[in-house]
């Protein structure tokens, strides 16, 4: 029940202006991280950037590009590239965070029908989205939508059984799938909800559809990619890359426990009422009081839960924009809480939960806004008094020093490899990597690299003699190529032997005390 009007035009009304607010609150929340405020992206959103420049030029994704994420996030890129060299890639995002975040509150209102209980729960998606954005437009952060439709084929599969809601899955995680292989996690647990529905209910031979309905929603994202790769001789590097290294990758120790705590703190009042939420489902699954389908999708909402959580710790490390993955999961258990429970705590005046649902949403409009007031004032401020986009300082820390070092000691046609993760040197630099290992970070792996990979790289430096700008001092995951800790590393040994034996380093470039070596 609502406090506010309840007749249909009202109706209407009311949910107008919800939905505009959060559409402009998404839009606040995502100034945090535009190019006005954060023109220096994060680690990964350079190695897309780079990558997806490189693809407008003409190369391939694995053959001639090195990187384990999946070709969607790179042509994500390069579509925001061509929509607007600076904020393309934010404007995609946004259009993808308002289809998620206007998505979840149709549906849960459609579910539930509750709209104040979905408008609030879309804004504590909202709220938690700001905490762990960590950059923005990351893999996982795209992936929101296909976890959206998701629950919306589920919804409409519980209520009409139609075998298209099932291609639509398949559809979704085809697409997860080729963002990041662990992002399918609730097609992965649709499955095992409809399989479990039907064996519940002796539909066990309908199974078979199921699948092939799921096989062919796939296949009908995945055949034409890899069709592409095979055309242009990168299947092969594909399966390598993203499917090998990432199982190397998640199987190198790491403390996923600490992960998974450090993960619950981020979220932690959230996580509380979800976890409850799902204990709640479980331990009352015979006996709660809604609809059957209403149960069913809770059902479906058990299950995906711990999937979700589960595929996202495999990697181990606690990098915040992995966690963006819980939201919508996270969200959608608040919306079944408050839905099951605001009306048993205001069962004597109906209109109090509602009252207190929407005090609750205001106060947190208040302190949203006011966390990104000066991110997203400036913005608005630009757009009605200039008519465009804020413009885009040039970044005067001392890093930048190392730039100006390679572009005044190199010609525009000189390539740059960088030893560690820091493609955005290139970027700045406008200079191209020598190899398709276009940061070093995979020569510390030591269960993926090869012999036949060092010489491949070696080969690269042969020909392209680039300048090799050594960021290991500070590099979490790289020794400085003078260190003696890769002398007992017998396949990259012959790689640092060729650097020391052919380049001379020069000290003291910038204040993180780099180097960066120069050939012979």
């Amino acid at each position: 029940m609502s406090f506010l009007p309840t007749s249909k035009s009202g109706s209407k009304i009311f949910g107008g202006i919800e939905t505009f607010v959060l559409l402009a609150t998404a839009f606040a929340i995502l100034t945090i991280v535009s190019p006005h405020v954060f023109p220096k992206p994060d680690t990964d959103q350079y190695v897309y950037q780079y990558i997806s420049q490189q693809m407008l030029a003409g190369e391939i994704p694995y053959r001639d590009l090195w990187d384990h994420k999946g070709v969607l996030i790179y042509l994500l890129y390069a579509l925001g590239l061509l929509i607007d060299v600076n904020y393309g890639v934010w404007l995609l995002g946004y259009f993808f965070l308002a289809g998620t975040i206007t998505g979840f509150y149709f549906l849960f209102t459609d579910i539930f029908k509750n709209r104040t209980v979905s408008f609030f729960s879309s804004l504590v998606i909202l709220w938690y989205l700001g905490v762990v954005l960590d950059g923005g437009n990351s893999v996982e952060f795209f992936n929101m939508f296909s976890q959206l439709l998701v629950m919306v084929a589920c919804w409409l599969f519980i209520k009409k059984e139609k075998p298209f809601f099932v291609v639509l899955v398949g559809i979704s995680a085809g697409l997860s799938f080729l963002l990041r292989p662990n992002e399918i996690a609730f097609a992965v647990a649709f499955a095992l909800f409809v399989t479990g529905m039907k064996l519940a209910r002796g539909e066990g031979v309908a199974l078979k559809k199921i699948f092939l309905y799921l096989a062919l929603g796939g296949l009908a994202v995945l055949l034409p990619t890899i069709i592409w790769l095979q055309m242009n001789a990168a299947l092969g590097d594909f399966f390598e890359i993203v499917i090998r290294y990432n199982l190397v990758y998640a199987q190198v120790q790491t403390n996923k426990l600490g992960v998974l705590i450090l993960a619950i703190e981020r979220f932690l009042g959230l996580f509380i009422v979800a976890l409850s939420a799902w204990i709640w489902v479980i331990w009352q699954h015979k006996n709660l009081k809604m609809g059957r389908h209403q149960k069913e999708f809770a059902y479906f909402l058990a299950v995906a839960f711990p999937i979700t959580i589960y595929l996202s710790l495999l990697s181990g490390r606690p990098y915040s924009h992995y966690f963006i993955s819980w939201l919508l999961i996270l969200g959608a258990l608040l919306s079944f809480f408050l839905s099951i429970f605001v009306p048993k705590l205001t069962e004597r005046n109906r209109k109090t939960g509602s009252f207190l649902l929407y005090l609750l949403s205001g106060i947190l409009l208040v302190i949203a806004y006011t966390r990104v007031w000066g991110s997203w004032t400036p913005f608005i401020q630009s757009l009605i008094t200039e008519g465009r986009f804020p413009s885009i300082a040039r970044s005067e820390e001392p890093e930048y020093f190392c730039v100006e070092y390679i572009k005044n000691n190199t010609n525009n046609d000189d390539t740059l490899w960088v030893w560690g993760n820091a493609l955005k040197y290139n970027v700045w630099a406008e200079r191209t990597s020598p190899t398709r290992y276009v940061y070093a970070h995979p020569l510390a792996v030591s269960n993926y690299i090869r012999e036949e990979d060092v010489l491949e790289i070696i080969s690269a430096l042969e020909a392209a003699q680039p300048l090799i700008l050594d960021i290991g001092k500070t590099d979490p995951v790289m020794f400085p190529i003078a260190s003696n800790n890769y002398d007992a590393n017998l396949v990259v040994l012959p790689l640092i032997q060729y650097i020391r034996d052919n380049y001379v380093p020069v000290e003291g470039v910038d204040s993180n005390e780099w180097t960066i070596w120069t050939p012979k």
